[in-house]
């Protein structure tokens, strides 16, 4: 947005800018995604595939406990129910978790907090329960609260969310690119707008090391592909060549071919995540494509942009849109890592526009499986 600010600024520095947009040099400009919308008596079906390059690396790498991590259900934490919304609340101690023993309160058992604050109790019959009984957890542990947890050495009960969440997902995604301990701890400031304490940023590798150590080897040699051998050859089929050959390399100075080398390092490090989620999202765009022109349906793919995918289709059809996007996008679209099948996940959202989340009474009617817009 800074840079469409300055834009309009220019623009009517020189006296070009249309008279409309002259209100946004004083107002906040909105996103681009929120001015786009779907037309009367259309909706988007927008899905995000849900961590997805957390759950490639830990596949790829081979890493097993890794994988673990990215599959398991929490079932340190169950679903409760308290006045106003569902909520996650402490069930039992993560053991591979170092926790120091004395911050390990009864008070964080069973009971919800919110940013070291007591919200709630919680009482046996306020947990959600399956049909057989069985307590409900959440589906997907959440490693951002988990890395935050390993580096603090305290539960998550006692901590901020928009500060040490925040901080382990940025520990979570920038250690993929290769980061090293003062990279993390100016993007956490970046991000929070909160210097973090010293030594922060080898905290988090550390319990990273601790937790993920397959999956750290497997980015170290992947630093070593763009001398040798020069390429990578993903799950897809395409091939990411980082030198034109050796010869090149060798034509160069040390310090430029050091120089060379560590930047394709960092790009090699990513490649396999980044182009098994961008080839998983492609594939579905075309299979969804092609159902929707073969029967034709009054639908089709608006936009597939890296991790995410959106649907453009008349109202009634958001449903079976759904249903389909779950179908191309997750149970027909897998891949095969050293004997597993990875499947990635989706958020699923219906929008009246690209603004997340939409809002207002459309965006509840939705939902409603009787609403219909002649």
């Amino acid at each position: 947005m800074a840079g469409i600010s300055k834009v309009m600024a220019t623009r009517h520095a020189s006296g070009v800018l249309p008279l409309e947009f002259e209100r946004y040099l004083t107002e906040k400009i909105p996103s681009i995604r929120s001015v786009v919308v779907a037309g009367k008596g259309y909706t988007f079906n927008e899905d995000d595939y849900e961590a997805a390059e957390l759950v490639a690396w830990a596949y790829i790498s081979g890493d097993e406990n890794f994988v673990r991590l990215v599959t398991e259900p929490d079932d340190c934490f169950a679903m409760a129910r308290i006045p106003g919304k569902n909520v996650p609340v402490r069930i039992k101690w993560r053991e591979s978790i170092p926790i120091q023993a004395d911050r390990k309160d009864i008070k964080y058992l069973m009971a919800y907090w919110s940013d070291n604050v007591w919200v709630a109790d919680v009482l046996e019959s306020d947990l959600l329960r399956d049909e057989a009984g069985g307590v409900i957890h959440p589906t997907k542990r959440d490693l951002h609260w988990e890395l935050a947890e390993a580096y603090q050495k305290k539960p998550r009960e006692m901590m901020i969310k928009d500060l040490h969440r925040a901080a382990g997902k940025v520990g979570r995604f920038s250690t993929a690119y290769g980061a090293v301990a003062a990279t993390l701890e100016r993007k956490i400031e970046s991000d929070t707008g909160t210097k973090p304490e010293e030594g922060t940023g080898e905290a988090i590798l550390e319990a990273l090391n601790r937790e993920i150590p397959v999956a750290f080897w497997f980015m170290e040699q992947q630093e070593l592909l763009p001398e040798n051998p020069g390429y990578y050859r993903c799950a897809s089929g395409r091939v990411r060549h980082f030198v034109p050959d050796k010869m090149f390399l060798a034509a160069l100075g040390w310090r430029e071919r050091r120089s060379l080398l560590s930047r394709l390092g960092r790009e090699a490090r990513n490649t396999p995540m980044q182009e098994s989620v961008a080839a998983t999202a492609a594939r579905a765009a075309i299979a969804l494509q092609r159902h929707y022109r073969d029967n034709n349906m009054d639908a089709r793919v608006a936009l597939c942009l890296y991790d995410s995918l959106a649907t453009r289709s008349a109202i009634p059809l958001r449903f079976e849109v759904q249903k389909l996007h779950q179908r191309h996008m997750v149970d027909e679209n897998t891949w095969e890592y050293h004997g597993r099948t990875l499947k990635y996940s989706i958020e699923q959202e219906i929008n009246p526009a690209w603004s997340w989340p939409a809002t207002g009474e459309l965006k509840k009617n939705l939902y409603d499986r009787n609403f219909c817009v002649s």
